[in-house]
């Protein structure tokens, strides 16, 4: 067949056909690696975007990494309290600023070092290494302590300190004090005030019952040395129930003086204040004294010139230095010294807040020092109470006494002592005015006869015995033994009534409540005030509302016939 043959003509049309076939592989190889090329380009631009965001990426988280931490040390470094880690072995690692506030200690001084030994008082180191102990050994830690500065100052904390774990991996350990002294203080302030107030309640309530022992005591006494006065009378003076008398006087005035000293207690010893200086008080009183206090113990006395005036009562302020020179002459050895000095003092309120219950102001100030052997502070704490004594048996009221005296007068009483170091008592008078003037006992001569009485008393032995008394003094006497039945009296009598006695404590009323009816029903009747009481308290109510007079029980028949004289004429 002629198409099976190569005709020239096919021939080179095959030619040209390969020639075609190879340029267009060869364009489709180029095609085929140019698309490559930018495929790859554009897998490369993606992976390259990729790495950009990542790292982008970890420099944010590296950025917020490092901004947490600044944060957190920021945190850790204002933090009120102070905190410091340390390592297993106790050493300090790193502290915050408040650590270096707080005790003082720098970052150079504290780095490296112990912080047992750091911050541990000497006399708590074993704690404070005990504490570490536990802590290494997984326990948290969480109590109040005292910790030590660098200036060895003392810092009471609260304590808190526990392991540090990160990944269930203990890295180290954590502690952080809170100064809590100014907490302390206020606690022990409270304590204090608190101890002070029921030492106070516990003191009015003795005082009281110190009272009413008194008040029954005298209306006995009352009854037995006013008879013995008026049987006195009847017998001549040389017989031998005449010394038997005396005796029974010298006893019940014995018991008297006992009373005195439950009233003093009670804050009612205060009977006849006046004016004094007490350089001149102590220098009259030192002679009566002295004999009492053991011969080789010296005496000192040390006055400021030109001290001023403090009212007191004579007698009162007697029992109380007596006391405590009794006291401090107990105290002292062999050779011993006690000093008494008197001088004016300013108090300010810093001065007066070292002293519970003074106040600021201007006071006479007599302290009695000894070189004795001292007191513990719960002998210290407990002298004020009634027969308190470090002896095997007491001898009486003591300082109770002193300190119902001393209140009673407006003045207040301390004790500083330590044992080995000695005693002293500092008592703070408040100063009265210059123009205060001394009061003059005069002798009076009793009229006889010549005045009507009203006895208001429901004491039948005190009763019969003032009326026994009025009678030798030749007064007309009328009596009763309640308020209804004196008002009844005063109300109905047709006869002058002239003066009247008075007891504070009836059966139907109080004294203060009757008063003023008497008045009322006889304007220009005279009354005295007449009580086994002292005169502080309803007594004196009575008197600020215009009674004439106060005559306490017991009373000697000269003293009821003085009392009674110097009212009816006016003084």
């Amino acid at each position: 067949m002629v198409l099976c043959k190569f005709h020239p003509l096919v021939i080179q049309l095959d030619r040209e056909l390969i020639v075609w076939s190879s340029f267009s592989l060869v364009t489709l190889c180029f095609a085929l690696m140019g698309r490559q090329v930018n495929d790859m380009r554009e897998a490369l631009r993606t992976q390259n975007l990729k790495l950009q965001e990542e790292i982008g990426e970890r420099k944010k988280a590296q950025e917020e990494v490092h901004y947490q931490k600044a944060y957190f040390e920021g945190l850790v470094d204002n933090m009120p309290d102070a905190i410091a880690t340390f390592d297993e072995n106790g050493i300090i690692t790193e502290i915050n600023s408040q650590f270096t506030t707080m005790f003082g200690y720098t970052m150079a001084d504290a780095f490296g070092q112990n912080i047992s030994d750091l911050v541990g008082p000497l006399d708590r180191l074993e704690e404070a290494h005990a504490y570490r102990r536990r802590i290494t050994s997984g326990e948290t830690i969480d109590v109040e302590t005292v910790r030590k500065g660098k200036d060895d100052t003392l810092v009471e904390v609260s304590l808190r300190s526990a392991p540090v774990i990160v990944d269930r991996v203990r890295i180290g350990f954590l502690v952080i004090y809170r100064d809590i002294s100014p907490r302390k203080k206020a606690e022990r302030e409270k304590a204090r005030l608190e101890a002070q107030l029921q030492h106070a309640q516990k003191m009015e309530a003795i005082a009281t019952l110190a009272g009413g022992v008194a008040h029954e005591f005298n209306n006995a006494l009352m009854g037995i040395i006013g008879n013995l006065e008026l049987l006195e009378m009847d017998l001549p003076q040389d017989t031998e129930m005449k010394k038997s008398i005396d005796t029974m006087k010298h006893s019940g005035h014995r018991m008297s003086r006992l009373t005195d000293q439950l009233l003093a207690y009670a804050r009612g010893g205060k009977y006849q204040p006046k004016a004094l200086k007490l350089n001149d008080f102590v220098l009259q009183i030192l002679p009566i004294v002295r004999h009492k206090l053991k011969p080789a113990v010296k005496m000192e006395t040390h006055f400021q010139e030109n001290t001023s005036y403090v009212e007191g009562d004579y007698t009162q302020l007697q029992m109380v230095l007596s006391a405590i020179l009794a006291n401090a002459n107990e105290a002292v050895e062999d050779n011993g010294t006690i000093r008494i000095s008197v001088k004016n003092e300013d108090v300010d309120e810093a001065y007066a807040q070292a002293y519970p219950g003074l106040k600021p102001g201007s006071y006479v100030c007599l302290a009695v020092a000894d070189d004795g052997k001292g007191m513990e502070a719960e002998t210290r704490d407990g002298i004020f109470e009634p027969f308190f004594t470090t002896k095997f048996q007491g001898r009486g009221m003591g300082m109770a006494a002193v300190y119902g005296i001393v209140k009673n007068h407006g003045g207040f009483i301390y004790v500083d002592s330590e044992v080995g170091k000695g005693t002293v008592v500092r008592i703070y008078f408040p100063i009265v005015p210059i123009e205060v003037k001394r009061t003059e006992i005069t002798e009076i001569q009793a009229p006889k006869g010549s005045s009507t009485i009203l006895i208001i008393e429901d004491e039948d032995m005190v009763l019969d015995a003032t009326r026994a008394m009025l009678d030798r003094l030749g007064y007309q006497v009328f009596t009763a033994k309640t308020g209804e039945s004196a008002l009844h009296l005063a109300e109905t009598l047709e006869s002058r009534v002239d003066l009247a006695l008075l007891d504070i404590k009836l059966p139907d009323m109080e004294g203060g409540n009757l008063y003023p009816l008497l008045m009322e029903a006889r304007p220009t009747l005279k009354v005295i005030v007449f009580s086994g009481y002292a005169i502080d308290g309803p007594a004196q109510e009575i008197l600020d509302m215009g009674a004439d007079g106060f005559i306490q029980k017991p009373f000697s028949f000269t003293q009821l016939s003085k009392k009674i004289t110097a009212v009816l004429a006016g003084r």
